[in-house]
């Protein structure tokens, strides 16, 4: 049984209204220390090789840009070859955002490996989501924005220099369908709400429209990815058995003590 890692309940309670197990858990890993002045805009802050890591961290910080991408998939393939294992309550490797956007494009590819490989994204207390980061926080298995985050939508902006050699005809054929691939993107392969696309969209390109907690929650922005949770669910059970897991379950939700819970539900249950 893995050492127990415990999540106080004010922590748990900032990162969700209706905390799950594994944002319960995912919140634990929060408390990093770091230095912003030591930062490149990728940056690996945790390989989780340490004896006590029980997973990895990578920052994304300041603006997302052509070749963001490449750094970053380098970075997952890194932790990917240490993190072998993905049986736990929680994705091993997190991702933190600290960006204030950038390109979309980029941020689309980012995403994509992130939800592939079903990591955690994560916006701190008083660190920004705006933009283009967005498309990388939505892809999260476990999206962990907390209350106190910056999180802010607009309508995306494109490459200016292409756009400028278009004719008015070209421009508006070329920015439906950018948006419309957007849209599948955001909608259809990451499960965000059609509500959120439409509010970003409604905002010019030159504002912001910065999202409360409520409404982080409501547009799907922080939670647990319903594939996510299936997965866990069906690796749990295997794990655990079938009455075991959904004590378990039940246990870690309030407390973040998997350790603790184990012991309990296995004592209560040393037959399943």
């Amino acid at each position: 049984m893995e050492q127990s890692k415990k999540v106080s309940a004010s922590l748990t309670e900032t990162y969700s209204r209706k905390p799950c197990v594994s944002c319960a858990v995912a919140a634990t890993f929060l408390m990093i220390c770091i230095s912003k002045n030591a930062m490149t805009d990728v940056t690996v802050l945790n390989d989780g090789s340490g004896r006590d890591d029980i997973g990895g961290t990578i920052l994304i910080h300041s603006q997302i840009k052509k070749g963001d991408f490449a750094s970053f998939l380098k970075a997952a393939d890194r932790l990917k070859q240490i993190l072998s294992n993905p049986l736990d309550p929680v994705p091993p490797i997190r991702v933190e955002l600290d960006t204030p956007g950038g390109d979309v494009m980029e941020a689309v590819k980012i995403g994509r490996v992130i939800h592939e490989r079903f990591m955690t994204t994560v916006v701190r207390p008083e660190r920004e989501c705006d933009s283009a980061c967005v498309f990388v926080l939505i892809a999260g298995a476990i999206k962990l924005p907390t209350d106190l985050a910056h999180v802010g939508l607009h309508r995306p902006r494109f490459d200016a220099e292409y756009f400028a050699r278009l004719t008015p005809d070209q421009a508006r054929v070329k920015y439906n369908s950018l948006i419309e691939y957007l849209k599948d993107y955001f909608v259809k392969e990451m499960g965000g709400s059609e509500e959120a696309f439409r509010l970003m969209l409604s905002t010019p390109s030159d504002s912001l429209r910065l999202l409360s907690a409520a409404e982080m929650d409501r547009l799907g922005l922080r939670g647990e990815d319903p594939a996510w949770d299936e997965l866990i669910n069906a690796k749990m059970i295997e794990r655990y058995g079938p009455i075991r897991w959904p004590l378990i379950k039940r246990c870690i939700g309030p407390s973040g003590d998997i350790a603790g819970c184990e012991k309990r539900v296995y004592e209560q249950y040393p037959a399943n």
